[in-house]
């Protein structure tokens, strides 16, 4: 009897328990395994279409954001104009000192 070549009775057998085995597996692995393996496809469809919906509602906040920058921007310029133009103003009017005593009579 040789590994490569075997005898046709224990081919034969060989080929009753693996029959054996493999309808028992159809009867009963392969239905679970099934059932498994389509039950992770469909989680992982449902968190792909999470993390799609994630992703839009990110770019909205993130357009959002930028336009709440802008608009501070924006908000940011005109308040620096306006002191700008205040500082002119104040710079260009003449300033009145008023007098002070002097010493000697502060004093008093």
């Amino acid at each position: 009897m040789s590994l490569l070549l075997p005898d046709s009775g224990l081919l034969f057998w060989m080929f009753l328990s693996f029959g054996i085995v493999f309808v028992i597996l159809a009867k009963y692995g392969f239905p679970v395994i099934i059932k498994m393996v389509e039950g992770r496809k469909t989680y992982i469809d449902q968190s792909l279409e999470v993390a799609r919906e994630a992703n839009a509602q990110l770019s909205k906040l993130k357009e959002e954001g930028d336009a709440l920058v802008a608009a501070a921007n924006k908000e940011q310029g005109r308040i620096l104009r306006e002191a700008m133009e205040e500082q002119q103003r104040w710079s260009t009017r003449p300033v009145n000192k008023p007098k002070l005593p002097h010493k000697k009579n502060w004093m008093r």
